[in-house]
């Protein structure tokens, strides 16, 4: 099939998990439970409560720190609690998905320079890899392009 553009290696299926997605928020004043949701919730209660001014929010949206930093200035009590188990398995599945569209690439760019069968093609791209996966997957073919002529 050939190389596909580099931007579709890049490109996978899954959202890069965040630990903040996984995270729920409690917010409490005089031992009273006045909130319970996740960060983007969050933001709307502290809102709604009129904590912090909207231009501080559009900044710290995103930003649990600043948030229950605000609620806890303004005497509230904000705890978080991490569904760590859950969030380890995204960040695998996500983790999985890159390594599939990054053995994709591996397969193509051998495939089109025609070494699929060399021996010494895993050495090569482990070479272009090094020099320039830093750069993105269009470095890597270059240094491929280059390194190549010595394996055929």
């Amino acid at each position: 099939m050939g190389m596909k553009d580099f931007s579709y290696y890049n490109e996978v299926a899954i959202k890069y998990p965040n630990k903040s997605d996984f995270t729920m928020y409690y917010v409490y004043k005089s031992g009273e439970k006045l909130f319970e949701g996740a960060l983007t919730e969050l933001n709307e209660f502290v809102k709604n409560q009129g904590i912090v001014s909207e231009g501080f929010l559009a900044h710290a949206f995103q930003l649990a720190g600043f948030l229950a930093h605000a609620l806890q200035r303004a005497g509230y009590t904000v705890e978080s609690e991490l569904d760590e188990m859950t969030f380890k398995l995204a960040r695998k599945a996500y983790g999985e998905a890159v390594a599939a569209k990054g053995q994709e690439f591996y397969q193509d760019l051998l495939d089109e320079f025609g070494v699929a069968d060399s021996p010494k093609a895993a050495k090569a791209y482990s070479l272009a890899w090094g020099y320039g996966h830093s750069s993105g997957y269009s470095e890597v073919h270059n240094y491929f392009s280059d390194l190549v002529e010595l394996i055929k």
